[in-house]
């Protein structure tokens, strides 16, 4: 596990501003697990859901980049009021979801 600062100007900015919600943090918590090759993930990947888990409630969310298999509505949840307004931008500017890598945020039909 490592911390990232994130603090200062990142703080500056409202929460409504841009559709990264996470402005009172002040650091960034990293938990990393690595297998070799040859092992089979499951028993990891698992594990390190299992200690996300514990510490998720301790947390005000997650960078939303970098996420993996959460359900479309947790992911949403996760812009904490923002994804209404980042759905709109996505409808004006990508309505065919060229940008779909990531978290994607799909179009409306």
């Amino acid at each position: 596990m490592f911390f990232q600062h994130s603090d200062g100007a990142t703080g500056r900015i409202p929460a409504d501003a841009t559709a990264f919600a996470h402005r009172n943090s002040i650091a960034n918590m990293l938990a990393v697990i690595d297998w070799t090759k040859a092992e089979s993930r499951d028993s990891h990947v698992r594990y390190i859901k299992e200690y996300w888990k514990s510490l998720e409630p301790f947390t005000d969310g997650w960078y939303t980049n970098e996420v993996d298999d959460h359900t479309a509505p947790t992911v949403n949840s996760n812009y904490q009021g923002n994804y209404e307004r980042l759905l709109k931008v996505k409808n004006k500017y990508d309505p065919t979801n060229l940008f779909r890598l990531n978290a994607n945020v799909k179009p409306m039909d």
